[in-house]
């Protein structure tokens, strides 16, 4: 026999048999498992404290998970290549994920699976990580305060699902969509607001990717045109005074959908 996860009742009937002073051969011949499996099972949950089936189960429970997330990246393969081409062709995992969505039903990995394949990539000595965006080299743990805070900025945007159809369709002038690129300067970026049907992009510098300076820019790059008819941008923490935005400018804010940068099609 060989060797197969035990399941909760498994253990409870372990512990139950064991009590009764059975021995691992007789157990494993009661459960029709291997006696490998039984010795490994008691030697694993029931070294220190003897051996309780429910103990036991939630004990195997935390070791599986933990061990899932520290085992191996999964991307490889020919999937490896296609997201390693994507990288460098400055996609972001958000938009990598996305596409992988959209081609196949489904995406075989997320976009945090990505990040960790660049960060594990970074401390192998590879270079990865300068084809993102931010050119982090390591994760950045942002606090639960901060995190808090983005999700009430954004708690009741209007959704990019919710905009008109005329939108999709790309009928008329005046839909834009709106973006910061991160380069290579620390601190500073680049603003981008284009129109979907012209393709026209309007282009600004900010010296820092502050929400106050984003909302300045993109202001002063549009005012005095022809009213915006509508906006759609992420769920960048850059974009959080949108509602300042929508007044200067007199127009609305869509968001995509929360990882789903990709939906901005241009």
């Amino acid at each position: 026999m060989g060797y197969q996860r035990l399941a909760q009742d498994d253990r409870y009937q372990i512990a139950a048999l064991k009590k009764s002073g059975m021995g691992v051969r007789k157990i494993a011949l009661e459960l029709k498992r291997a006696p490998s499996t039984v010795s490994r099972e008691l030697r694993r949950n029931g070294a220190w404290m003897g051996y309780n089936g429910q103990l036991a189960h939630l004990e195997a429970t935390a070791r599986r998970k933990d061990a899932a997330r520290n085992s191996g990246c999964k991307i490889h393969g020919i999937l490896e290549e296609s997201v390693r081409e994507k990288l460098e062709q400055h996609w972001s995992p958000e938009q990598i994920q996305g596409r992988f969505k959209r081609e196949r039903g489904e995406s075989p990995i997320s976009y945090s699976s990505i990040y960790r394949f660049i960060y594990r990539d970074a401390k192998k000595g590879g270079e990865l990580w300068r084809c993102l965006r931010t050119q982090r080299d390591k994760r950045r743990v942002q606090k639960a305060s901060i995190l808090r805070n983005n999700l009430n900025i954004y708690k009741n945007v209007r959704s990019i699902s919710d905009r008109p159809q005329i939108v999709n369709e790309k009928r008329r002038l005046g839909d834009l969509e709106r973006d910061l690129v991160v380069g290579t300067v620390p601190g500073g970026a680049i603003l981008t607001i284009n129109d979907r049907v012209s393709k026209v992009v309007k282009i600004g510098w900010i010296k820092r990717k502050t929400s106050q300076l984003i909302h300045e820019k993109t202001v002063s790059l549009l005012k005095g045109r022809a009213t915006p008819k509508t906006l759609t941008n992420d769920h960048g923490a850059e974009f959080a005074l949108y509602q300042e935005t929508e007044k200067a400018l007199k127009t609305k804010i869509y968001f995509s959908h929360k990882g789903c940068a990709w939906e901005r099609g241009a």
